[in-house]
């Protein structure tokens, strides 16, 4: 998924039938746990930040683009 600031790349736990797309419009909860997440900044970062994380929230209002890879 895409945030204005950071890409992540992880794992999306859903229904093996279900869409990203689908998922995400749908899911009540504010936040989505994302496994294996791979962080990358759209940006020049300052300091040092996590660049991978076992499993990461991320506010599902915050995500603009997301799709498959």
């Amino acid at each position: 998924g895409y945030t204005s600031h950071f890409v992540i790349q992880g794992g999306f736990h859903m229904g093996s039938d279900s869409l990203v797309s689908d998922f995400m419009a749908s899911s009540r909860a504010q936040f989505v746990g994302v496994t294996n997440a791979n962080i990358f900044p759209l940006f020049e970062p300052q300091a040092a930040i996590v660049q991978e994380c076992p499993l990461l929230y991320v506010y599902r209002s915050a995500v603009q683009i997301h799709h498959l890879v």
